[in-house]
């Protein structure tokens, strides 16, 4: 199936979404290349943001190597510098193919990741293929199969405990930036409203031969409060020799987050210029220490009334329906008295719903 892009008008950051469309080819011998699964007749229609044991029945057990392929139309945009492949979560190793060459490699199965393609990409129908290696509980095939990294031996979440996570069960996609973008975004607050943000540009801007492109460039901070008022408002050049901004400000009479007023503010930082780009997540200004054998939330004693959320949802095991089904969870243990969920080992994956920006 073929992907094409789609991206609102006032959007600078072109992205595919890759959920629907994939196929899959199971490889018990674990030694299939890519050569011999281009050629194969075995796949079958699957998708990713769930693993491939909730998918099928005869798999609801199978760990092992399988792999994955679609295809997305890349049209031609002549701002666009850097493609990005970015995969929310793959457990547990996986080797990524685009247009038959091979991207990288990522070892996890519960962190995010992605990929510089843009030396692999080409205008038009383009190709991804993804080995993926879940290696089996049964210590001998383990050992037959995938020696080098043995189940016993890596992070996998006590799935002998309860189902299989295996695949690429979190969401993928592809983003189109710039010659220079923003690769990470960090913020400090302090409840007394002062805030110190940390941006980690990236791109060929910022090498010392196109180091004129980054001549005009402005980096821009707007920060709003949980009902969508500006409350700070900034702009500055961004430093062709450094690939990393540092601002340091503050927020008037901040409302204090709690878990009775889960106040959120949103930051949105933009590059502006010869190079449009924008990147935006929230934060929250609040405290929570230990002390003398007592807790404190924003200074004040925290009385815990806890529960385990296990987070396994009847049809897709990890994969919450929507971002409203967690919501009303939550909502619900707040009815119940409860003020905190401890997630047990993972925080719900809403990468099919909507990737954080």
């Amino acid at each position: 199936m073929i992907f094409s892009l789609h991206s609102h008008a006032s959007d600078p950051n072109p992205r595919i979404e890759l959920e629907h469309g994939w196929s899959i080819l199971i490889d018990p011998s674990g030694r299939m290349q890519r050569e011999d699964a281009e050629q194969s007749t075995a796949w079958r229609s699957a998708r990713v943001g769930v693993s491939w044991n909730v998918q099928f029945h005869d798999l609801r057990d199978y760990m092992g190597a399988a792999w994955y392929r679609t295809g997305f139309s890349l049209p031609a945009f002549r701002d666009t510098r850097h493609v990005l492949l970015k995969f929310g979560a793959v457990d547990y190793f996986c080797e990524v193919f685009v247009n038959g060459t091979q991207v990288g490699t990522h070892e996890g199965g519960y962190t995010p990741f992605s990929f510089e393609i843009t030396s692999a990409v080409r205008c038009g129908h383009n190709e991804i293929y993804v080995r993926v290696i879940d290696p089996p509980m049964d210590e001998a095939q383990n050992r037959e199969l995938f020696p080098e990294m043995m189940y016993n031996e890596i992070p996998h979440g006590k799935q002998n405990w309860y189902v299989q996570i295996s695949g690429i069960w979190q969401g993928v996609r592809l983003e189109l930036c710039p010659n220079i973008y923003i690769e990470r975004l960090d913020v400090t607050p302090q409840l007394s409203g002062s805030f110190e943000l940390v941006a980690r540009l990236a791109g060929v801007g910022l090498t010392a031969e196109n180091g004129a492109l980054a001549a005009g460039v402005e980096f821009k901070l707007e920060i709003y409060d949980n009902v969508g008022d500006l409350v700070v408002d900034s702009r500055e050049p961004i430093d062709p020799s450094s690939h990393t901004m540092h601002l340091n400000g503050a927020v008037p009479h901040p409302r204090l987050w709690s878990p009775e007023d889960p106040a959120l503010y949103t930051v949105e930082v933009s590059l502006i210029g010869s190079v449009q780009y924008r990147r935006r997540t929230r934060f929250a200004f609040r405290s929570f220490e230990a002390r003398d054998g007592k807790l404190f939330c924003n200074g004040r004693p925290f009385f815990m009334i806890a529960a385990l959320d296990q987070d396994f949802y009847p049809e897709t095991v990890h994969t919450p329906s929507s971002e409203e089904a967690v919501r009303d969870m939550m909502l619900i243990a707040k009815r119940l008295g409860i003020n905190l969920l401890r997630c047990h080992l993972k925080v719900a994956d809403l990468d099919r719903v909507a990737f954080v920006e």
